[in-house]
């Protein structure tokens, strides 16, 4: 991948958050989202599927964005725990690459991130 065509393509910003768990006064606990980052992203859908769950239609989709390598975001293992939200929809994060600047071997360059979108009911 040439910085040109990264440059070129990432055209959406994206939140990528992580779950918080905070308690309160009365000791009880409440898992809440925080920003990690907001970046901007190549997103590129890769395969959408359906199945039927509980005699309802449900619709999948997939996708893979890159972003620009982020030291942050480097723990692979705990950045698969983390959701991302494009345009008011919700993204979890399924794998994660780190990339040198061809796009094809290990580096500090890009991330790939590989998300599943949260299923969708279909009438």
């Amino acid at each position: 991948m040439k910085c040109g065509q990264f440059v070129k393509n990432a055209k959406d910003k994206i939140t990528i958050q992580e779950q918080v768990l905070t308690g309160d006064d009365y000791g009880s606990s409440t898992n809440t989202w925080t920003n990690v980052a907001v970046p901007w992203a190549w997103v590129m859908p890769l395969s959408t599927f359906e199945r039927v769950s509980s005699e309802q239609l449900r619709g999948t989709t997939t996708h893979k964005m890159y972003i620009r390598y982020d030291s942050t975001l480097a723990n692979v293992k705990v950045v698969s725990s983390y959701r991302i939200l494009l345009d008011s929809r919700i993204h979890n994060v399924k794998g994660i690459k780190l990339l040198d600047a061809t796009g094809k071997n290990y580096g500090k360059t890009y991330i790939e991130l590989r998300t599943e979108e949260n299923e969708t009911e279909l009438s």
